[in-house]
């Protein structure tokens, strides 16, 4: 049996982030160049102005070339995409094909392209219009200075501030991307608590006593335990409860007596249920090790009780199982992870007893040995064929089941990490296309410096303290935003690792190493000016 997987919008939500912010950088960083691009025309433009050509006609000007630019990346684009949308198709397949997923097949859609190139021109268009009408102020008669000013603000400073957005954007950007690759790792690593290789979801629709005892007739079969959830299909039910004066939520599950010994998970204190508990729907409990801590921390749990009220809409059906009532808790589990894994153990979770029976425990979990599984899932299909033609079963092995979680996070951790590297490569060849256009603004007063005795090393710190400034205040206004960020994540999407140090250390540490790296060259090339070359400057 195949099935087609498919990545939901909020599954997908971190990568149109990365997308969008990728977007944006890119756009601040074309901003930026175009700008020290049209003021180092200023001169041009001021003659330009002179000889009457209107601000409308030089706009359009600047405005042509950006076209230029956008048609020529659309088109680097297309060719790019063409020669890397094949490879990732392999890669996405090879992960899927192993889970019996059947990959949906990937081509350049003219639609996508389309949407694609309209966004690329539209944002070309928009960024490059700033720097088009800030270089064609009316004041171009002060065309001639070095750095007129723009209304109020000069092209110096217009660079500073999209240079601090740019590295903010950046930063963001890094950080979630650190964030999905903690959580991929954190979802491929994690010790689940019991051994899922040796365990199948029947996926029966109805399956009773008598199905299950020629099931465990079966070679291979060691076990079978029935649940009201199978494990690592969601967290346990949450249901309102009552411990002494305290009222909170519990995670409830309801298992029969073979439960823990079938999975594997071991009991840390008191014992495990009976049968006749199990089918008499006794008042009994067993319950995690992380529930105990919680709410009975420093104390036995052993016989401590929990009250369950009843429920005014019963929306759990708790009521109909005979669970509302006083339970005693007779046993502590270890701590699985039953829901997604990247989100780790299960924070509060109770057992209680029930048969399998209509109405009852309806899934069915069997325990098989990993030697002779396949031989095993392939005689389950075919006797619950034989019973029933009209309702089969489907086996899932829990080890695809752990694989398809971590599908998506595999990809997106591939994404991520792309996305990521083509941001810093964007910040580092901005900074790096800035820091040498104002030190070849600034050559007069450089080589005045040096003709006054200044050192290169005090050159080098002149232009990397200017840039470092903008790294660091871009660093600054960015960490309130990435922590925002973690805040939604941790919330919204549940990532439980949306504040690993490594983040929000690294990241920034990263990101200004690269600034240095990006800014030496420049800083070195200032301190071979010649100061009789640079006051003949004009």
């Amino acid at each position: 049996t195949t099935e087609i997987y498919t990545l939901s919008l909020h599954d997908a939500l971190p990568i149109f982030a990365l997308v969008l912010l990728v977007l944006v950088v890119a756009c601040a960083n074309l901003a930026n160049l175009m700008l020290a691009r049209a003021t180092a025309r200023r001169q041009e433009l001021a003659i330009r102005a002179s000889m009457g050509a209107s601000r409308w006609r030089m706009v359009r000007q600047l405005m042509t070339e950006c076209s230029l630019l956008a048609t020529a990346a659309a088109a680097l684009g297309l060719v790019l995409c063409a020669l890397t949308v094949e490879p990732l198709h392999r890669y996405a397949l090879s992960m899927m094909i192993g889970l019996g997923m059947e990959p949906i097949a990937i081509h350049i859609d003219w639609r996508v392209f389309l949407a694609a190139t309209v966004l690329a021109g539209i944002t070309t268009m928009s960024f490059g219009l700033l720097p088009a009408l800030a270089s064609t102020g009316r004041n171009l008669s002060a065309g001639a200075r070095r750095d007129s000013a723009i209304g109020s603000i000069t092209p110096s400073r217009l660079r500073a501030a999209l240079m601090v957005s740019q590295i903010a954007a950046s930063l963001v950007l890094l950080v979630v991307a650190a964030l999905i690759v903690a959580t991929a790792h954190r979802a491929q690593h994690i010790d689940i608590g019991f051994d899922e290789q040796r365990l199948l979801d029947l996926r029966h629709p109805a399956p009773d006593a008598a199905l299950r005892r020629r099931i465990e007739q079966v070679p291979g079969v060691v076990g079978s335990t029935a649940v009201m959830r199978v494990p690592l299909y969601g967290w346990p039910s949450p249901a309102p409860a009552q411990v002494g004066e305290r009222s909170r939520s519990v995670g409830l599950n309801r298992v029969d007596e073979r439960f823990f010994s079938t999975l594997g998970i071991p009991l840390e204190l008191g014992r495990d249920f009976r049968a006749d508990e199990a089918t008499n729907r006794a008042t009994v409990a067993i319950v995690s090790a992380a529930t105990a801590r919680e709410l009975w921390p420093g104390q036995s749990p052993i016989g401590q009780r929990i009250q369950f009220p009843p429920d005014p809409l019963d929306v759990l059906g708790l009521g109909n199982a005979g669970i509302v009532g006083e339970v005693e808790v007779v046993g502590v589990a270890a701590d699985v992870a039953s829901g997604l894994l990247f989100t780790g153990m299960d924070e509060s979770a109770v057992y209680l007893p029930a048969p399998l029976a209509p109405g009852q425990l309806n899934e069915l979990v069997v325990a098989v040995d990993p030697r002779q599984a396949a031989a095993a899932k392939r005689e389950l299909i075919r006797i619950c064929n034989q019973r029933d033609a009209a309702m089969p079963c489907e086996p899932w092995a829990l080890t695809d089941v752990v694989a398809m979680q971590r599908l998506p996070f595999e990809i997106a951790r591939s994404v991520a990490s792309v996305l990521g590297l083509v941001a810093l490569l964007i910040s580092a060849v901005g900074l790096y296309g800035v820091v040498r256009f104002t030190v070849v603004s600034r050559t007069r007063e450089i080589g005045v410096r040096i003709a006054l005795g200044a050192t290169a090393t005090g050159v080098v710190r002149l232009v990397l303290g200017g840039a470092l400034r903008q790294v660091v205040l871009g660093v600054v206004i960015g960490l309130p935003v990435c922590l925002l960020v973690s805040w939604l994540a941790s919330g919204t999407l549940g990532w439980s690792v949306a504040f690993t140090p490594v983040a929000y250390v690294g990241v920034p540490l990263l990101l200004m190493a690269t600034a240095v790296l990006a800014t030496v060259l420049p800083a070195r090339g200032a301190t071979r000016i010649a100061p009789t070359e640079a006051l003949r400057q004009d």
